[in-house]
């Protein structure tokens, strides 16, 4: 990921792979109102919020690598 703030909808593991605090980002599948309104909140954060928010994401999403998930997967099968 590039760490740009999100909205996403509730649906399968969304929930399971973002990082602690961001839940506020999610809405529910459908709901297209709650949609707009989470990403109008998105385009008036500060630099400094995004930044802090750019910052959880890149950490997180180190997580889901291709190879950090390979060894994992590799240390399961051993």
């Amino acid at each position: 990921g590039n760490g740009e703030p999100f909205v996403a909808s509730d649906v399968g593991a969304v929930r399971d792979i973002i990082p602690a605090g961001m839940g506020e980002f999610i809405v529910l599948a459908g709901d297209t109102n709650s949609f707009v309104q989470k990403l109008n909140s998105i385009l008036i954060l500060t630099q400094s919020e995004r930044d802090l928010i750019s910052g959880k994401l890149m950490t997180n999403s180190a997580n889901y690598d291709v190879l950090v998930v390979a060894q994992r997967l590799k240390k399961l099968l051993e």
